[in-house]
């Protein structure tokens, strides 16, 4: 089996992506596919302290999407990453009932690879 080709429109639109200060962007093969990840500085949720996070997620295999629906699909998965991040801060009385998986448990953004 071969591995897909690199999405070039995706690849546009993360080279000329601005978002917010400390996020960066990228793709990386990943099994037959690719893996696109938001990076990005934050305070850790328990300790107070920086952290580094890194939020993955698997790149659909569509060869013919132009720039206009990968520029949709990542600003779709920036929301995912956004609700993630709200999740690790939202608490009530103590309880953080949003609170997300991480690791292996995670989900994986995105489209299965």
């Amino acid at each position: 089996m071969r591995r897909a080709r690199e999405p070039v429109n995706l690849v546009q639109v993360l080279f000329g992506l601005k978002y917010k200060p400390n996020w960066s962007f990228r793709i990386v093969p990943y099994k037959l596919g690719w893996k696109m990840y938001c990076d990005h500085q934050t305070t850790h949720s328990e300790t107070g302290g920086p952290t580094i996070v890194h939020h993955g997620m698997a790149v659909p295999d569509q060869p013919r999407w132009g720039v206009i629906t990968w520029r949709r699909w990542v600003f779709d998965q920036l929301i995912l990453c956004e609700t993630h991040e709200a999740g690790e801060f939202f608490s009530v009385n103590g309880v953080k009932p949003f609170a997300p998986q991480h690791g292996s448990a995670a989900i994986d953004y995105g489209a299965p690879a």
